[in-house]
Order: structure tokens, then sequence, then C-alpha cells
């Protein structure tokens, strides 16, 4: 059986808003106030009448249209957008993210944040399972597990701080233009600083087998 692997294509194309804050509270609606468009969950619709009524030149508007794709979620929800891991920021697992990389060593403030954190976490897991009077081999885990806070320190995760825009094609410079500026419009009111732009591309391999087949049916 010979395999010849035929040469990558493109899968999607993926605009990445990339900011200071965590993108999963605002990925919807900052979309739909930059291009307009909005998922099957209608999240976003006040946002998106905001941009019609904006006065975009009809060409980038149908050009958005065109290139913005909707990709299901892990529930099955076709959406326009998806948070993004951001470079240069770790999240602790915690919720607090830094801006530096996943190599950096924890400083000793950050793992006090950390710890502070965890301890009130346990804290109030075992005050549920008390108040919810669960059996006492859980109530003692949650205890034991208090008592170990001050003895770890917080591992870096990735931080999804970006807006990802799906597109099946990269947008011409004007739309680019108009996204950007209306992104930076809705970032900037609602307190998000907008630091960069990436266009990431995603590739799907495709193999091609041949099978002797004529030996098969001879």
């Amino acid at each position: 059986m010979n395999v010849t692997e035929t040469p990558a294509t493109v899968d999607k194309y993926i605009l990445c808003l990339d900011t200071d804050k965590y993108a999963g509270n605002f990925e919807r609606d900052a979309t739909a106030y930059s291009t307009g468009i909005i998922g099957e969950c209608e999240v976003g619709d006040d946002q998106a009448e905001l941009f019609k009524v904006a006065g975009i030149p009809q060409d980038i508007v149908d050009e958005l249209e065109e290139k913005i794709i909707a990709v299901p979620d892990k529930h099955g929800c076709s959406r326009p957008c998806e948070i993004q891991p951001t470079p240069g920021w770790v999240n602790d697992g915690m919720g607090t993210q830094y801006k530096q990389s996943l190599d950096t060593e924890p400083t000793p403030e950050q793992i006090d944040t950390w710890r502070k954190l965890e301890r009130e976490s346990k804290q109030d897991a075992l005050d549920r399972a008390i108040h919810n009077k669960w059996s006492q081999d859980t109530i003692a885990d949650y205890t034991k597990a208090l008592a170990a806070v001050g003895t770890d320190a917080p591992h870096w995760y990735l931080a999804y701080n970006s807006v990802g825009i799906f597109l099946d094609e990269p947008l011409s410079d004007a739309a680019l233009k108009v996204v950007i500026s209306r992104a930076k419009e809705y970032f900037t009111r609602e307190g998000i600083t907008l630091e960069g732009v990436r266009l990431v591309t995603e590739f799907s391999y495709t193999k091609s087998e041949r099978i002797e087949w004529e030996s098969l049916v001879s």
C-alpha cells in the first residue's frame, strides 16, 4: 500500500483580538458589535443591532457575512467566535491572570495570592459540606484539604483573553479596519484593553492511500 500525503489544506482562519481580560465574559458581545454577526444562541443580538445602524458600507457588511463562518461549540451550538489562548498571559487556576510566560517561576506575591484564594475556596467547600450534613468521611477530606493549604504553589495554565472570530478566508484591509475599530470601541467602553490582533490559520491534513485492489479481486 503506497501512501501519499497531499499538501495541507486550510480548515479555517481565526481572527484573534487579544485583550487583558478573560474573554469568556464578552467574546460574543464583542464579535456582534464588531461584525454584526451572532450565533444560534443569539447572545449579542443587542450589540449586532448597534452594528446595523452604524452606517457601515454595504460592501463591508456583505464581506463579513460571506467570510465569517459558524462553528459548533462543545454543546452543538453554532457560533461565529470562541475564546482563544493568549500568548504572553497565564492563569493560576484560581482565576487570577498574569502577563508573563508559562515557564516563569511564581513570585512570592503570586504564591500568596494563590494560597489566599485556595484557602477561601477550600473553606467554602468545607462550610458547604458541614451545612449540608454530608458524610463524616467527606467532611474529613475537606478538612484535610483545607489544612494542606500553604504548602503548594500555583501552576500556570493558558489564559483565554482573546476573542477568536472564525473565517473561511482572511478579511480585506477595509473590512479588517472596520472590525478592529469597532472592537476597540467596544473594549474601551467596557474597560478592556485591546493589546493586539493576530490571524491564526488552522490546517486540515488529508491523506490519499492507493490500494492494490486488483490482487484482492483476482
